[in-house]
């Protein structure tokens, strides 16, 4: 038995989460019917606004893959095929992964006093989609030995963004591009997964603190605060953590997850 999608569980955007893993997915296709398979897996737990240095990132390999998704995910790894097939087992991925989730979580403290953390909520932008496909890969019980049913918790910025900007179906590197916020190469799970949390916590930041006071022309302070936001739009594109320089480092750090 395995999980199934009935056990994710959408946070509602009003609460605002400080604590979470952000997740993304780049997909593969199979050669028999063109199904969704995870080809990229990436993370990064944010504790209190500060990204955590350990971030995973992960590439699987499947028999059934399409030959152009075989080339790109050992060229995404940086890998020999070889090494791709070795280190590509999905279940040894969804394994570590798990494992690094609970370490992650237990950074966070939390009133009940047993040996197992509370999950981290999971964040994505539009990551429905992602979420289920992932859950097909876990395992019935992600909290062993919890009397109560598991679920997995996630925010969705896309749908954040919707609320707090009534801005519908904006990319997220459209997103990033109005925010100045740095990309990276887009379209590789472990960038986007940095982008959305980079862009969530400016928003959260913009929408929780006076500064987010609306403007009128008519205000006497309205060309200073002009003058101010211009400013800001000067300086260095925005992201929460340095991102590392080559995928072969990526990968480093998340074979010691």
């Amino acid at each position: 038995m395995t999980f199934n999608v009935h056990q994710i569980n959408p946070l509602p955007v009003s609460n605002l989460v400080d604590n979470y893993i952000s997740f993304d997915l780049e997909f593969a296709e199979t050669k028999s019917d063109q199904s969704h398979l995870p080809l990229q897996i990436a993370a990064i737990a944010v504790i209190n606004g500060q990204p955590q240095r350990n971030r995973f990132n992960r590439f699987a390999y499947f028999k059934d893959m399409l030959p152009t998704d075989f080339i790109r995910g050992m060229e995404l790894a940086d890998m020999t095929p070889k090494t791709y097939r070795k280190y590509g087992d999905i279940n040894d991925i969804i394994k570590h992964f798990l494992k690094w989730w609970f370490d992650a979580s237990k950074k966070v403290p939390h009133p009940e006093a047993n040996q197992y953390a509370q999950l981290l909520p999971v964040l994505g932008y539009n990551i429905n989609s992602d979420l289920t496909t992932l859950v097909n890969y876990l395992p019935d019980d992600i909290r062993p030995n919890q009397n109560a049913k598991n679920k997995l918790n996630y925010f969705d910025v896309e749908q954040f963004v919707a609320k707090s900007m009534g801005a519908d179906r904006i990319s997220l590197q459209s997103l990033a591009h109005l925010l100045n916020v740095e990309t990276g190469q887009p379209h590789h799970a472990d960038n986007d997964s940095l982008t959305c949390a980079t862009i969530y916590e400016l928003l959260k930041a913009r929408f929780t603190t006076q500064a987010n006071t609306k403007l009128s022309l008519v205000d006497r302070n309205f060309r200073s605060r002009i003058d101010q936001i211009a400013d800001q739009q000067s300086e260095p594109e925005l992201t929460v953590l340095p991102r590392r320089k080559s995928i072969r480092s990526k990968q480093k750090v998340s074979h010691e997850s």
